[in-house]
């Protein structure tokens, strides 16, 4: 029996006698399900500052969601954010870059902050305590979308 194999662009073909195989690589990445998460958090998060708040106004009224402090803003800010995480998780290389630019974004917005917690207060309600949280969530994002691997497999 020979076995002859074709290479294209998305599959193999491995031909042994009358059977033929077909075989369709295809890529993960562990950065996908962080990313999910992280979204489907940040979603969960700012849908209940947005409950709280209302839509009456964007700055004015403040709410508790976790221990930190929301606006209406932050809260459409989450969620927006939260809907762009879930839907760059369904590709393996989107999720990483998604999760290394939103956390470094959002690790720079949390260490200003922190610093000076009155620069966002009258917006987003944040704090020193709201910018340090906000700087951890980034980094361990941005890290783990540095460290997850892309992973090619055939099946």
């Amino acid at each position: 029996m020979t076995q002859t194999t074709e290479r294209t662009d998305e599959r193999t073909e491995h031909r042994s006698g009358s059977r033929t195989e077909i075989v369709r690589p295809s890529t993960w990445s562990p950065a996908q399900l962080l990313a999910a998460a992280a979204g489907a958090f940040l979603v969960i998060v700012g849908g209940v500052a947005l409950a709280r708040t209302g839509f009456a106004d964007l700055t004015t009224t403040e709410v508790m969601v976790l221990g930190m402090g929301h606006t209406t803003l932050l809260g459409i800010i989450e969620v927006l954010l939260g809907i762009t995480m879930l839907a760059d998780a369904a590709n393996p290389f989107f999720s990483r870059g998604t999760l290394i630019s939103t956390g470094v974004i959002v690790a720079i917005f949390g260490a200003i902050a922190a610093i000076e917690p009155a620069a966002f207060n009258d917006w987003f309600g944040v704090n020193t305590g709201s910018g340090l949280g906000f700087v951890a969530a980034g980094l361990v994002a941005a890290l783990a979308g540095f460290l997850s691997p892309v992973i090619r497999t055939d099946r």
